[in-house]
């Protein structure tokens, strides 16, 4: 069984600011290939944007994914685990 430290050890793990727009963290989901990525402030993670929460909360319901900040459509309630685990 893998530890999450092998698994994450190649990967250069993407962030983003609470304040970005929903546009510019789904364009930086793109860019690095990724399906999700952990919402930080200073260096506490306040969320999570997911490709899901893209759709359920942003597509969907038409939000304006370029005026509308990624806090106000990522998931607040983010298990997390050590890199031992």
């Amino acid at each position: 069984m893998h530890r999450l430290r092998q698994v994450f050890q190649q990967r250069k793990v993407v962030t983003a600011a609470p304040h970005a727009s929903i546009h510019e963290v789904a364009a930086l989901m793109t860019r690095a290939g990724v399906g999700a990525v952990p919402i930080v402030e200073g260096e506490q993670i306040v969320g999570i944007f997911s490709e899901r929460d893209l759709m359920t909360r942003a597509v969907v319901p038409r939000r304006d994914v370029e005026g509308t900040p990624v806090a106000e459509a990522m998931t607040r309630e983010v298990v997390t685990a050590t890199l031992e685990e």
